[in-house]
């Protein structure tokens, strides 16, 4: 009987804080973006933020995030105009063939 343990494919996580928030419109909600690399990972990661509300805007201050790991503010925007409700948003790390969902910490 044999086995065999190959090594860890480099990989990065994320964490993001807070976990919600509550605005006025016209009012930015501030978001801190946290990149963990595993496995040695030191690649750069491009973040992307979906399910904004319209009239919003949002992009992370730093990004992409190089040498695997750092942090990163994203700043949702919102106008006088964007609609109320609730919003879930999607943030994803991207770094060459690597997709990761970047999550609330817990």
């Amino acid at each position: 009987m044999q086995l065999r343990v190959n090594p860890a494919a480099p990989d990065f996580t994320g964490s993001v804080t807070p976990n919600w928030q509550l605005v006025t419109a016209g009012q930015t909600a501030s978001y801190v973006i946290q990149i963990i690399p595993l496995n040695g990972f030191t690649g750069k990661v491009i973040m992307s933020a979906t399910g904004l509300p319209s009239d919003a805007t949002g992009s992370p201050t730093n990004n992409p995030i190089a040498g695997g790991s750092g942090s990163t503010t994203l700043a949702i925007s919102t106008s006088n105009s964007t609609a109320t409700g609730q919003y879930s948003i999607t943030l994803t790390g991207t770094s060459g063939g690597l997709t990761d969902l970047l999550g609330p910490s817990t």
